[in-house]
């Protein structure tokens, strides 16, 4: 088994997006009945969600996590704020 990349919570995203354009940046909860109008809003296909709320259905009740005995663990090469600070507009 190989695990890639670094576990940050949607505080830690909040916190390193906040840092681009100097303001407050909040994680919010999306109630489990509105994720496919919103993952629709935000360009997923009419409904092509399923396999992801399947995959965040399968996190959240703990069916696939991290931390596996014996799984090669592969850390992220580049840290959530020097993403955001690199993914933003000049």
């Amino acid at each position: 088994f190989l695990e890639l990349g670094s576990r940050y919570s949607p505080d830690d995203l909040a916190r390193s997006m906040a840092d681009v354009p100097g303001r407050p940046v909040a994680a919010h909860a999306i109630p489990r009945e509105r994720w496919s109008a919103v993952l629709e809003a935000q360009g997923f296909p009419r409904g092509g969600t399923w396999a992801f709320e399947e995959m965040e259905d399968g996190v959240n009740s703990g069916w696939i996590d991290f931390g596996v005995p014996g799984a090669e663990v592969v850390p992220a090469t580049i840290t959530p704020p020097v993403f955001f600070r690199g993914s933003a507009s000049p």
